[in-house]
C-alpha cells in the first residue's frame, strides 16, 4: 500500500561522511511492503548548487538523511503506525536523475517543541 505524503517540493538536508548537503526533494511517498516500511523521495534540485550537491550523492557514501518538513514527518508516521505492526526494517528510497538507490535505515524522530525533524540514518552494509 503507497500512500503520498508530498506532492509539493521541499528541502532534505543529506550528510555523507565528510560533508552535508540541502537538496531539493519532491514526490514523498510511504509504502508498507508485508514488514517493512518504506520512505520515498525524489531529488529535485533548484539551482546548479544544488546540481552539483547532488553529485556527492552520486559518489559519496550517504551516512543519513534529516527530513523537516512536518507534513511529510506526520503523514508517514501516520501510516506507519496504523498498520499495527512491528516493521523488521525501514528502507530509504531516493530517486535521482531516473536511478532508483536503495538504503536501509533506522529512523528517529527529534523534537524541538512544536518542531520535529526525521533522521534517516544509513545502516551499512556487510560487503
Amino acid at each position: 500500500m503507497i500512500r503520498s505524503l508530498r506532492k509539493g517540493h521541499s528541502s532534505i538536508y543529506i550528510q555523507h561522511p565528510s560533508t552535508g548537503h540541502s537538496i531539493g526533494a519532491k514526490e514523498y511517498e510511504s509504502e508498507i511492503a508485508e514488514d517493512k516500511a518504506i520512505l520515498r523521495l525524489t531529488l529535485s534540485p533548484v539551482d546548479s548548487n544544488q546540481r552539483s550537491d547532488e553529485e556527492h550523492f552520486h559518489s559519496d557514501q550517504l551516512v543519513s538523511v534529516s527530513i523537516d518538513d512536518s507534513s511529510v514527518i506526520k503523514g508517514f508516521g501516520e501510516h506507519v503506525t496504523s498498520h499495527k505492526q512491528k516493521f523488521s526494517s525501514w528502507q530509504l528510497e531516493v530517486i535521482s536523475r531516473g536511478k532508483k538507490f536503495y538504503f536501509s535505515v533506522e529512523p528517529e524522530l527529534e523534537e524541538h517543541g512544536n518542531h520535529g525533524q526525521l533522521n534517516l540514518h544509513v545502516i551499512p552494509s556487510n560487503g
